[in-house]
């Protein structure tokens, strides 16, 4: 299927912040002209072939010659894979690949990445496909790897700034759960869970509350993900937690166009705190 781009991306592309979102059923590919209110554009792909994903993502990139342009910043997002946070004073780079297993075991076939959460003291260590990294590296001009958590984390870490009270960030993606909390900028916690029922998804979110020793009473919880499954969730919420609400966005996300209204956060949040 062809991507449906903006006239002046091609002529105009060095303007362009753009993205490639690496699923586990396929990819997106959105972008933005900064100087161009209501730019904002996202193209989302689903494969069904039996072909390996490495085919799939070199198909996409034959097919579209746009993507071998120079633009101002090209992000390769590593959606829905395992990541782990490790202390900023603790990480060594050649350690990389020892410090993942550590958590997840050891792997003959993966690409161990990383971002330095400086704000944070931590570093987020996840991996992602060997060969599509190295395809990615040859086929695209100065890429920037990033994992879809990244982002978040800075972004709820500015949002919690600004409140009094403890905050628990909650975010909902396919079959995932991630949860963040924090007190004024400090990350308290952060896990994330696999999620198939909606009970488990209460009681993660009611425990670790707990866990945490939030007050229901006081302290705020944000809801994030699919329109209709965190409404739901949201009403059940509020039988036991005082404030619950949806995570809204500053004002010039939504300047960016209507598109983006559609996109998940962490796209979002990538282009409010560029890494």
């Amino acid at each position: 299927m062809a991507v449906l781009i903006p006239e002046l991306l091609s002529k105009e592309s060095e303007n362009y912040i753009v993205s490639i979102r690496l699923m586990p059923d396929g990819l997106s590919f959105s972008g933005y002209n900064p100087r161009i209110k209501g730019s904002f554009f996202i193209h989302e792909e689903k494969w069904n072939s039996h072909d390996s994903y490495l085919k799939q993502v070199e198909d996409f990139f034959f097919a579209h010659d746009f993507l071998s342009c120079t633009f101002k910043r090209f992000y390769v997002v590593q959606a829905h894979s395992d990541y782990t946070l490790v202390p900023l004073s603790l990480f060594l780079e050649k350690k990389a690949d020892e410090l993942y297993a550590f958590t997840f075991g050891p792997a003959a076939e993966r690409q161990v990445l990383y971002q330095s959460l400086k704000e944070d003291n931590q570093v987020l260590l996840y991996s992602m496909m060997p060969e599509v990294y190295t395809f990615c590296t040859r086929s695209l001009v100065n890429p920037v790897f990033v994992h879809t958590q990244s982002a978040v984390f800075t972004f709820w870490k500015q949002r919690s700034l600004a409140m009094a009270f403890q905050v628990m960030f909650l975010s909902l993606s396919t079959d995932r759960l991630t949860i963040a909390c924090y007190k004024q900028g400090q990350l308290l916690f952060t896990n994330y869970f696999q999620v198939t029922a909606y009970k488990e998804i209460l009681y993660y979110t009611l425990y670790i509350w707990k866990q945490q020793q939030f007050d229901v009473q006081k302290d705020l919880l944000y809801l994030s993900g699919e329109a209709q499954q965190t409404k739901e969730l949201k009403m059940a919420l509020t039988a036991y937690i005082q404030h619950v609400d949806m995570l809204d966005y500053p004002s010039e996300v939504y300047l960016m166009g209507t598109e983006i209204l559609r996109t998940p956060i962490d796209l979002i949040a990538l282009s409010l705190c560029e890494l």
